[in-house]
């Protein structure tokens, strides 16, 4: 069975979905992953989707393309993907939380000294009101072990100390990960 990622992303209005969708149909395609939401008025949705095997990448993108013009999107993108088995959701084993003006740079700081820890970013949400406006960006990261917990919270302690930026580190409780909770409250 063949595996895609379908992407698309345009100015927010009704039926994105339904259009996506109704291609998948289509070409019986099943969803088999989906996340998509709000971005700066933008409709942001990323799908990994299973096929037959003799479904040709060429012509889902093609009939793709076809919602892109009827909708008027930025983009949408077809890629065949390996098929990888079914995973369980992942589930955060720790929540930041960075508050700070925006400026360039903090992202990449922040997502930098979690890899360098050997940590996992599974949620990323980021919020400003534009250049020099108060800027939040929370995560729901998966931390392997202890050792690295600790190694990510030194390492972004560092970062908050040296670029002036306030961050929570802290454990997602038990009882939130059961139910999926990830993201920092308040």
């Amino acid at each position: 069975m063949s595996a895609f990622a379908v992407s698309a992303i345009g100015r927010d209005r009704p039926g994105i979905i339904a259009a996506v969708t109704e291609v998948l149909v289509h070409f019986a395609v099943n969803i088999d992953d989906a996340q998509g939401g709000l971005l700066r008025g933008h409709f942001s949705l990323t799908l990994i989707c299973s096929g037959g095997d003799h479904l040709e990448e060429a012509d889902l993108e093609r009939a793709l393309q076809g919602v892109r013009e009827r909708l008027d999107l930025e983009a949408v993108t077809v890629r065949r993907v390996e098929t990888l088995a079914p995973a369980e959701p992942p589930r955060p084993t720790h929540r930041v939380r960075v508050t700070t003006q925006d400026r360039p740079g903090i992202v990449h700081a922040v997502c930098s000294a979690l890899a360098a820890a050997e940590v996992s970013v599974i949620q990323l949400v980021t919020r400003t009101k534009g250049p020099g406006a108060e800027a939040t960006m929370e995560l729901g990261i998966e931390a392997p072990d202890d050792e690295a917990a600790t190694d990510a919270g030194e390492r972004l302690a560092r970062i908050a100390s040296a670029a002036e930026v306030e961050i929570l580190f802290a454990p997602v409780r038990a009882r939130d990960r059961a139910v999926g909770a990830a993201m920092p409250k308040g």
